[in-house]
C-alpha cells in the first residue's frame, strides 16, 4: 500500500492521515516510537497532514476491544474524522 501512495503521490496531496499502532509490547518500547517515526518521514515526504498518532499495547486478539478507556478513546478518534 506504501508504494501506491508514494506513485500517486501527488493525488494524495495534503491527505489528512493518522497511526493507530497495537503491539505485543508496552507501548513505551523503542518500536513504537520507530513506527511514528517512518510514518512522520513519509507524512512530510508526500505532504500529509497527520492528524493523530494513537499506539496500544494488546497481547490477546481481543484485549484492546476489553479495554473501555481506549475503545472510547478511538471512538472519539473516529468521531472526528
Amino acid at each position: 500500500m506504501i508504494d501506491k501512495c508514494y506513485c500517486r503521490g501527488l493525488q494524495l496531496k495534503n491527505k489528512k492521515v493518522g497511526t493507530i499502532v497495537v503491539g505485543g509490547s508496552p507501548v513505551d518500547s523503542i518500536q513504537y516510537e520507530l513506527i511514528d517515526k517512518q510514518f512522520d518521514c513519509m507524512a512530510k515526504y508526500l505532504s500529509w497532514d497527520m492528524l493523530f498518532k494513537k499506539s496500544y499495547y494488546a497481547t490477546a486478539r481481543d484485549e484492546l476491544e476489553k479495554n473501555k478507556d481506549s475503545m472510547n478513546e478511538l471512538e472519539g478518534i473516529g468521531k472526528n474524522l
